[in-house]
């Protein structure tokens, strides 16, 4: 029992010397020989042979992509109903509602727990099992969103959303490394794909979640209700996650190690009449004698300076980076824009129309691009990162003047056949773009290399964009929100300032707002998507550079290597 604790918990590695009983010694060897003779019709990955890890990828991926989901779901809606946070007055902790700067901060506040505490999970992925991390990260996850539902002063939110972000910091970095060690080489950027479309999917019925469960309960009286209605969706998030984390407390102990499946294996001590434990006159094995070398995990200082001299990683992180910049700015302010702007849409049309466009347009992009680099000869090598790479670049460089096209027209029908176009081809690049940062790094870095992109792309992306959209939106406000009477507000033409009322309750106060501040604050945010094409274009000039070398049969010059670890890394 001491012995499958242990395996469950802490990774068999060479610097982890736990030491086996002899009579174990037989099927440790069994298991190395059988792997030795499978090896040899397996593809490799890194220098040695990939091995099989899962009976049922599909069931897994199926399992992951679920956790995603949800996970996304929360993230819209909060955008659903930021509309209606910002009005609360528990909150807002007075009459007046939130700034669109402190209502930006709600978003925010999750992305910077997800974001710090990513890297210091992907660290304790060396000392401690990454399917036991996963399980530890959904049951904390769980209860920071029940937090959010009880939330009743803006302080108090924050914090909540904050550990929302930190709980899901424990899985993001190593559910895609699980599903790159089970994917089939064939459909491996589609398997990633699957996983990713999630992303826009949960986000959009989260929206839509957010905007139509808002007006349940909005002032907290009814009895038979703990929960406001925007509060709602966080409740009803923690019971559809509860079955999902028990299936993932089963997860195999040896998934996101990178290990073997036969090799890492631990000794089945059920079928043994003796105890597990070792006995007197027992000779000790080092699972070394048994097993094939690994390579060590690498510290996450090692794992940064090895990172920081990559430059496909590097480049390729930085156009992401701007990527979900202008996405989390479009998902934090799109049904605002919706509302407030020129289309004049009410508040449960936009959150319905913003989040099913979001949700068929991340389910098609994200499976085109999948589907497109796995045509074109996968996602594997350096001819996969070139092909993804070039992808990337081509798509965002058309994406760009759809999107500004889009934000401003007057019409709905002409807005939402434009955004449609410029949001499919951004999810296109979400799959290639992922199989990069992948296949960038060896097998023992693929969970540092997810943690610290997603550490840079949270850092430079939306932890900042919907902060500094709100904050532009309120300086393109020529003083409208100044108004606390709509005969004033509605009688200062000159400033282009127009009362808004909630479309889901005409009876509201509303508040004074500049019909195209929201618009000026959005043309911002998507023209600064011009710079993503041109990082990935640098990305495919490396590999491009980096294919030629071992043409020549030089050893390729742009990825420095560190005595500590092999080219593998």
């Amino acid at each position: 029992l001491k012995l499958q604790f242990l395996y469950l918990i802490v990774p068999q590695a060479p610097t982890q010397r736990l030491l086996m009983p002899k009579k174990h010694k037989g099927k440790l060897q069994h298991r190395t020989k059988m792997d030795a003779r499978e090896a040899e019709d397996l593809p490799m990955v890194g220098g040695h042979p990939a091995k099989p890890t899962v009976k049922h990828p599909k069931l897994y991926l199926a399992l992951f992509s679920i956790v995603n989901f949800v996970s996304y779901y929360d993230r819209g809606a909060i955008s659903g109903c930021l509309s209606t946070i910002k009005s609360d007055t528990g909150i807002a902790g007075g009459a007046d509602p939130l700034s669109d700067t402190q209502a930006g901060a709600v978003v925010s506040a999750f992305i910077f727990g997800f974001m710090v505490f990513s890297p210091i999970f992907a660290a304790l992925g060396g000392v401690i099992r990454p399917s036991f991390i996963v399980a530890s990260g959904l049951v904390g996850w769980c209860i920071a969103c029940f937090m959010t539902s009880m939330a009743r002063t803006y302080p108090m939110l924050i914090l909540a959303r904050s550990l929302v972000g930190v709980g899901e910091a424990a899985f993001c970095g190593f559910i895609p490394t699980m599903i790159d060690d089970f994917a089939p080489p064939k459909s491996r950027t589609r398997f990633i794909g699957m996983y990713f479309a999630m992303v826009p999917v949960g986000t959009a019925l989260g929206m839509v979640g957010g905007g139509v469960l808002h007006n349940f309960n909005q002032d907290g009286e009814d009895e038979h209700s703990p929960v406001k209605g925007w509060q709602f969706n966080f409740f009803m998030q923690c019971w559809i996650m509860l079955p999902v984390i028990a299936a993932c407390i089963r997860l195999p102990a040896h998934l996101g190690t990178g290990s073997a499946l036969g090799a890492d294996a631990p000794p089945d001590c059920s079928k043994s009449n003796s105890p597990s434990s070792p006995q007197e006159g027992d000779e000790l094995l080092d699972p070394e004698e048994a097993s094939p070398a690994a390579d060590p995990y690498p510290t996450a200082w090692q794992a940064v300076k090895l990172l920081a001299r990559n430059p496909i990683f590097i480049f390729t992180v930085l156009g992401y980076a701007l990527y979900t910049f202008v996405l989390g700015g479009v998902a934090a302010w799109g049904i605002l824009f919706m509302e407030q702007g020129e289309l004049n849409t009410p508040t449960n049309l936009a959150s319905v129309t913003f989040g099913l466009s979001t949700a068929v347009t991340g389910i098609i992009g994200t499976l085109i691009g999948g589907w497109f680099v796995d045509r074109q000869g996968g996602s594997k090598g350096n001819s996969g990162m070139l092909a993804c790479s070039k992808f990337n670049a081509a798509v965002t460089l058309v994406s760009v003047p759809c999107g500004l096209f889009a934000f401003t027209c007057t019409s709905m029908p002409v807005f939402l056949v434009f955004v449609i176009v410029a949001e499919v081809l951004l999810f296109t690049t979400t799959a290639p773009v992922n199989s990069v940062v992948l296949e960038a790094v060896g097998t023992q870095m693929r969970t540092y290399s997810m943690a610290i992109c997603t550490f840079f792309i949270h850092a430079l992306g939306d932890v900042l964009s919907p902060i500094l959209v709100g904050a532009a939106s309120d300086s393109f406000s020529q003083g409208c929100p100044a108004y606390t009477e709509e005969a004033g507000c509605s009688n200062d033409t000159a400033h282009g300032c127009k009362w808004i009322k909630d479309g889901s309750d005409p009876d509201s106060d509303g508040l004074c707002r500049n019909e195209v501040q929201l618009r000026n604050a959005m043309l911002v945010l998507y023209a600064s998507l011009i710079l993503a094409p041109i990082f990935w274009s640098i990305a495919a000039v490396v590999v491009k550079r980096r294919i030629r070398e071992e043409e020549r049969g030089a050893p390729p010059g742009d990825e420095p290597q560190s005595p500590a670890f092999s080219e593998d890394y």
